[in-house]
């Protein structure tokens, strides 16, 4: 067993969480966490409590659909389809070479089209289930879907669009579902810019006035997160 007494600051949170994730399958103990807001004290526990448990990590491997007409045309596109642009095509094409090597056990994708084609095209040929979740769509924009970016006053958020707390709480519950379903396995995830971030906010334990430092997602740009 590892034996681990101590109260982790920031720094320390990172590397003890590095090392936890190296030493999986042993049994550890004794933790004892205190630190700012949004340092990862949430989702170090969490690392430890699942060691503890027996459980694995999942490894995800998430990525933002390839690029898009809306995308070129600088509309919200929200909850509309979308249709890959052959930029997005060759982007998606050339991911999924470049993922070719990694061993899915599943491809989770939102139902949105151009998120699905885009797991479709990462796919190719191989023999790797897959799962539209409603939970990984874009955020819904509600009245301004469609619309030019340039031709609203960004500060007035519609009231039918999804507000910034429901989208963050849809993020979690993204995670949540993962956690629940899918043990221990390496999963790619297709989702979209915004909601994209939000997930990589949960897992990280930030609270929602950071979720915005999270970088943003170039089209068929993908990260790598552990949970």
């Amino acid at each position: 067993s590892v034996d681990l007494p101590f109260i982790g600051r920031k720094k320390e949170l990172y590397e003890i969480s590095g090392f936890l994730e190296r030493s999986a399958g042993e049994k550890v103990g004794c933790l004892a966490v205190e630190g700012e807001e949004g340092v990862g004290k949430t989702s170090f526990l969490e690392c430890g409590l699942k060691l503890a448990l027996g459980k694995q990590m999942i490894t995800l491997y998430l990525a933002r659909h390839g690029q898009t007409e809306e995308n070129n045309a600088h509309i919200f596109q929200g909850h509309l389809p979308g249709k890959l642009t052959q930029e997005g095509i060759a982007q998606a094409i050339k991911l999924g070479k470049e993922l070719q090597t990694v061993p899915f056990d599943r491809i989770v994708h939102s139902d949105l089209e151009r998120a699905r084609l885009s797991a479709e095209l990462i796919r190719g040929d191989r023999s790797i289930p897959t799962c539209p979740s409603i939970l990984l769509r874009e955020i819904d924009w509600g009245s301004w879907t469609g619309q030019s970016i340039s031709g609203v006053k960004l500060a007035a958020r519609p009231t039918d669009a999804e507000s910034e707390e429901m989208l963050y709480e849809r993020a979690k519950r993204f995670v949540a579902f993962l956690k629940e379903n899918f043990d221990g396995e390496t999963i790619l995830a297709v989702g979209h810019g915004m909601i994209n971030r939000r997930v990589i906010a949960a897992i990280q334990g930030l609270p929602l006035n950071e979720v915005r430092t999270v970088p943003r997602f170039e089209n068929c740009e993908y990260r790598i997160l552990n949970l």
